[in-house]
C-alpha cells in the first residue's frame, strides 16, 4: 500500500535550503553589481557603458530566479500548513 502525505520536517529542510539559495543569488548579484559598477574606474570609452548595460539584463535574470525560488518557498510553506492542519484533524 502506498503512503501519501508529507514529511513536514523534510519539507521544512527543503525550504531552509531554498532560502539559502535565494540569499546566495542575492549575494552574487550584489557582488557582481559592485564589480561592474566599478568598471568605469579602470575602463574608459563606450564599451564600458555597453558592458554595464549588458549586466543590467543579466541582473534582471538573477532577480527573476530569486523570485521564482521565493514562490517555491511560499508554495512549500502553504503545503506544510495544509499538511499540519490535515494531520491535526485526525
Amino acid at each position: 500500500m502506498a503512503i501519501e502525505g508529507m514529511d513536514i520536517a523534510g519539507v521544512q529542510a527543503i525550504v531552509t535550503k531554498l532560502n539559502g539559495q535565494i540569499k546566495a543569488l542575492e549575494s552574487v548579484r550584489t557582488s557582481v553589481n559592485s564589480a561592474v559598477s566599478s568598471a568605469t574606474s579602470v575602463w574608459k570609452g563606450p564599451d564600458v557603458a555597453k558592458f554595464q548595460a549588458d549586466w543590467q539584463s543579466h541582473q534582471a535574470s538573477l532577480q527573476r530566479a530569486e523570485q521564482a525560488i521565493t514562490e517555491l518557498v511560499t508554495k512549500a510553506k502553504s503545503n506544510i500548513a495544509q499538511q499540519q492542519q490535515t494531520s491535526n484533524s485526525y
